[in-house]
C-alpha cells in the first residue's frame, strides 16, 4: 500500500502537470462559467421584475 505522504506528493505533481497544461483552457472554462452565471442571473431577476409586476 503506498503512504499517505507519497499519495498526496504524487497527487500535487499530477495537479500541477494538469494546470500548467490546461491552464488556457481551464481560464476559458472559468470564463464561460462566469458569463453563463452572469446570464442565470440576469434571467433570475428578469423573472423575479416580471412576477413582481404582474402580482402587485
Amino acid at each position: 500500500m503506498i503512504s499517505a505522504e507519497a499519495a498526496v506528493l504524487f497527487f500535487h505533481l499530477v495537479n500541477r502537470f494538469i494546470k500548467m497544461r490546461y491552464a488556457q483552457k481551464s481560464a476559458d472554462i472559468l470564463l464561460k462559467i462566469e458569463k453563463i452565471k452572469d446570464r442565470i442571473v440576469t434571467i433570475d431577476k428578469n423573472i423575479s421584475y416580471k412576477s413582481s409586476k404582474y402580482h402587485d
